[in-house]
């Protein structure tokens, strides 16, 4: 997995470019749950080529609407073999290259279309997610 994963790096919100539409009620709770805690948590998940939000659209959207203008991002090399797509039912997702042109096209696929899934060195599968870093920065860091 050489490679796969950049260092953390803040980025402005306006860079990013997203391939998937949020759920209502999930980024309600979301931005309330980030306003209270005064912190964002974890990173997202970043295509490091064209900036395409690969994890974290809720979180995206939740800084968004509390008016925050950056992003912790860890940014990943999605041309990686190790990154692969999966539906939330299980089975194989949309390619890659329909994700990107989705995205760069400005347009969305519904919530829950695609499920980043990394593959391991061991061959475990594991959501992306779980690469992406703790940074629980402040709030107004990001203003």
């Amino acid at each position: 997995m050489k490679g796969l994963k950049k260092k953390v790096r803040l980025l402005s919100l306006e860079e990013l470019k997203s391939h998937e539409e949020v759920e209502k009620e999930r980024l309600e709770a979301l931005t309330e749950e980030i306003k209270n805690d005064g912190i964002l948590k974890k990173a997202i998940a970043v295509d490091s080529t064209n900036m395409i939000i690969l994890d974290g659209h809720h979180r995206v959207e939740a800084l968004k609407l509390l008016g925050y203008k950056k992003i912790p991002v860890c940014l990943f090399n999605y041309d990686s073999p190790f990154i692969e797509i999966y539906n939330f039912n299980g089975g194989k997702g949309v390619s890659k290259e329909q994700v990107i042109k989705i995205a760069l096209a400005g347009k969305k696929f519904p919530p829950r279309t695609t499920k980043h899934m990394v593959r391991l060195d061991d061959g475990a599968l594991v959501h992306i997610s779980e690469l992406e870093d703790d940074v629980n920065i402040p709030l107004d860091r990001l203003s």
